[in-house]
């Protein structure tokens, strides 16, 4: 992954992993998880949020949760993603839901996260 991200940042494989969840329970150590989250930093980093409008429903929440807190979005980026949660109903989650996405989106805007 490392080798790719390097050196061919554009090669679908890293879009592969970064859309495509586990099939099965993670693994003891959460490898295949770490993968995933690897490859979708990177995806995040070389197409910018609208990687992650274009593919919101093919992703799980706690991975666009995951970016968030990384803080890797401008004010711009933010209500843009805050629009598309909002427009997109169905989300997948296990642990995160769409408002919680949107509490932080909120938090983050430097509102109140009630807004």
């Amino acid at each position: 992954m490392s080798y790719l991200i390097k050196y061919q940042p554009e090669s679908n494989a890293i879009k592969n992993i970064a859309l495509n969840t586990p099939c099965s329970t993670p693994d003891f150590t959460g490898n295949d998880l770490w993968l995933q989250r690897t490859a979708f930093e990177s995806c995040v980093l070389k197409y910018g949020i609208e990687f992650i409008i274009e593919n919101i429903n093919e992703l799980r929440l706690e991975l666009i949760c995951f970016a968030l807190l990384k803080g890797h979005f401008d004010s711009s980026d933010l209500y843009k993603l805050k629009e598309a949660i909002s427009a997109t109903p169905d989300l997948y989650g296990l642990h995160v839901n769409d408002e919680s996405l949107l509490l932080i989106i909120n938090s983050k805007l430097g509102g109140n996260i009630f807004n």
